[in-house]
């Protein structure tokens, strides 16, 4: 661990050259997963927590890649980050709020994606400022800065504080607008967004209709893997908790698929669950035999 330490003195007291050096360099040693999880590594968050706010854009791009390979599936390290004596998420407002490369947004969007998966960090007021710009990201024409915003937010939806503030900044719509394609991990976080959406809020379930959500799900039913089957059975479950949605036209259209949902040899409890409460939500109703 002498290499270690001898980074992190650098970190701390180098030139501006030597920092960038030794922060690329911790990069690459920290996917040693022995070398991540040593105490001596911890020592590392402090300066280049710093790094976010008074490095330039390549200082703060190996900063955060270096915050991302420390603090990656571990909980005690991305606490650690966010009660760094600089705050992070304040840094990482700036970062997204200035005028960097889409990239060094992407990378600092993949940073808050790991930090909101703890509870303490997103029920910040400065996880509350960097909705705005994480919802925006998700406009931009590109998937791998879509894909990361989506699961930032998603993450920070399970604070139902959070989701309000989300909501009211027209997600719903935009998140729809992701639901296609194959790209079945993506598609997953999407709809499990919409779901933490939806649940209790009456206003978000009718946009999502309104956005033509049930026909991007019968787009992607049919070829969908048995986990992304149950999410989506999760969706028309939620929807057809309202009775007008129930009531609609739209809602006979699902009723097939969610019995071919049922036939997937795989799918889940879980899931067979939740698609089962659906259809009994869906044909509850005399209206929706009727369009049958």
């Amino acid at each position: 661990m002498g290499t270690v330490n001898q980074l992190i003195a650098v970190l701390r007291l180098g030139s501006r050259g030597a920092r960038y050096n030794a922060t690329r360099a911790l990069q690459g040693l920290f996917e040693s997963e022995n070398i991540k999880n040593a105490d001596v590594a911890r020592q590392a968050i402090k300066p280049l927590v710093e790094m976010l706010s008074v490095g330039l854009e390549k200082e703060q791009q190996a900063a955060i890649g270096t915050l991302i390979k420390l603090s990656s599936q571990s909980t005690s390290k991305a606490l650690a980050i966010a009660d760094a004596e600089v705050n992070p998420i304040e840094s990482i407002y700036r970062i997204f709020t200035s005028f960097c490369s889409l990239e060094l947004k992407e990378d600092t969007t993949l940073l808050c994606s790991v930090l909101f998966a703890n509870s303490r960090v997103r029920a910040t007021s400065a996880a509350s400022d960097c909705i705005q710009p994480l919802v925006e990201l998700i406009s931009i024409n590109s998937n791998s800065i879509q894909e990361v915003s989506v699961r930032a937010l998603n993450n920070l939806l399970d604070d139902e504080q959070q989701a309000e503030v989300v909501a009211a900044h027209g997600a719903v719509v935009l998140l729809v607008g992701l639901v296609g394609g194959t790209n079945y991990p993506f598609l997953e976080a999407a709809i499990s967004a919409l779901v933490k959406l939806g649940k209790d809020r009456p206003l978000c379930k009718l946009d999502m209709v309104k956005a033509r959500v049930i026909d991007a799900i019968l787009e992607i039913l049919p070829d969908a893997l048995n986990s992304l089957c149950g999410s989506i059975a999760e969706v028309i479950c939620i929807l057809k908790n309202n009775s007008s949605i129930a009531k609609s036209a739209a809602a006979a259209r699902v009723v097939e698929p969610l019995f071919l949902c049922l036939t997937h040899p795989e799918l889940s409890t879980w899931g067979q669950h939740r698609a089962l409460q659906a259809l009994v939500n869906i044909l509850e109703k005399p209206q929706s035999l009727a369009n049958l």
